[in-house]
């Protein structure tokens, strides 16, 4: 579980990045 939130959360992050690179 410890793994999985280590390796999700980045991607979450930069996802959420990818969305409000976009909108602007």
């Amino acid at each position: 579980m410890f793994l999985f939130c280590q390796f999700s959360l980045p991607m979450v992050k930069s996802l959420f990045w990818w969305t409000v690179a976009d909108l602007r």
